[in-house]
């Protein structure tokens, strides 16, 4: 709990520091951790974001309770341009997480602006079905990768100050 508060309290932090702190952009490139947390990351969004982009009306015919789901014809239509658009920008969202600069700030940043997703999973547990526990496991899984490459990154800059 107490890397939790350090993970959040770090970011906030660096939001009002005028100084730019130096990464260990050497050693994350010669440490596998933390790229796995951004893989794992990119393959959640992939994943998810893939399926809705391709697939939107069976995204939203398994993930939508029936009362909820707007009749068949323009309103649908529209349904499923959105969802399409949605996993547009999370397929988008993988691409870019494979080419980002890892850094502390990178995972903090990232792990912060995943919370009101949370909201959001809860908002919508009488239109969603079951399945869309989904999208609070998917949140799950990118919260805690942020953490980890948040602490991996935090633990190579220990290393390499001792060094």
């Amino acid at each position: 709990m107490q890397s939790l508060k350090c993970f959040f309290n770090h970011y906030i932090d660096s939001l009002f520091s005028n100084q730019v702190e130096k990464e260990c952009i050497e050693a994350i490139a010669d440490n596998e951790e933390p790229r796995r947390a951004r893989f794992v990351l990119a393959f959640t969004f992939a994943t998810l974001g893939g399926w809705c982009l391709l697939h939107p009306k069976s995204v939203l015919n398994v993930g939508v309770r029936p009362q909820y789901l707007p009749p068949a014809g323009p309103l649908f239509q529209s349904s499923e341009l959105l969802m399409r658009c949605f996993g547009a920008q999370a397929v988008l969202n993988a691409v870019f997480l494979t080419s980002v600069v890892e850094t502390k700030r990178t995972y903090a940043a990232y792990g912060t602006a995943l919370l009101p997703f949370f909201a959001f999973n809860y908002m919508g547990l009488d239109i969603l079905t079951e399945l869309m526990a989904l999208d609070f496991v998917g949140n799950l899984t990118m919260l805690g990768a942020c953490f980890i490459g948040w602490r991996d990154i935090h633990s190579l800059k220990k290393y390499k100050r001792t060094v």
